[in-house]
């Protein structure tokens, strides 16, 4: 029994002359087989393809290293940003966490595909989520080192108000003091 094979090269139209008619490759129907399954696939992935497309939007939050951005917010010395503005920026994350998992549904079918989405939602979600609990952080951070120095700065005032003036310089500069 013999095995066809898919010939490395066409091989061409049948001769015309007689004398070469036996000569034709036998397995010429399995090269153009091949090539016409080839040119289907090709035309099937094309759907796939521009699917793609429906992910263009959440490139920048894949390139995104949530921890690298919160250190780089911390970093930002001249014009940090404010509370009001990271609470918009978490909102605006949480907007397009519920837009993404509303909008992609968790399997799909593309020409002759079953696509599963799942994971990269979930990847996706997943980076939305951390983006929003490191800028609550942050948040918190900030929040709590404002603290600590207001605490500091009472301590000063409370040790200030407490010591006992000696004389009566020291009793007008706690007066105008705590008039301030």
């Amino acid at each position: 029994m013999k095995v066809p094979r898919k010939p490395q090269e066409n091989p061409g139209e049948t001769p015309d002359h007689e004398k070469y008619k036996f000569i034709v490759d036998e397995n010429k129907w399995l090269y153009d087989v091949y090539f016409k399954l080839k040119d289907i696939m090709e035309k099937a992935v094309q759907p796939l393809e521009e699917y793609l497309k429906v992910y263009d939007p959440y490139k920048d939050i894949l390139k995104v290293n949530p921890d690298q951005y919160i250190r780089d917010l911390e970093q930002q010395q001249e014009q940090p940003k404010t509370e009001e503005d990271i609470k918009k920026e978490i909102n605006e994350f949480k907007k397009k966490e519920e837009d993404l998992k509303a909008g992609i549904p968790d399997d799909m079918h593309i020409s002759c595909f079953w696509v599963n989405c799942r994971e990269l939602t979930s990847i996706l979600a997943g980076k939305y989520s951390h983006m929003q609990k490191n800028l609550k952080g942050y948040i918190a951070k900030r929040a709590r080192e404002r603290t600590q120095k207001l605490q500091e700065i009472f301590k000063e005032m409370e040790k200030k108000i407490l010591t006992q003036p000696e004389n009566i310089e020291e009793l007008t500069n706690l007066k105008e003091y705590l008039q301030q």
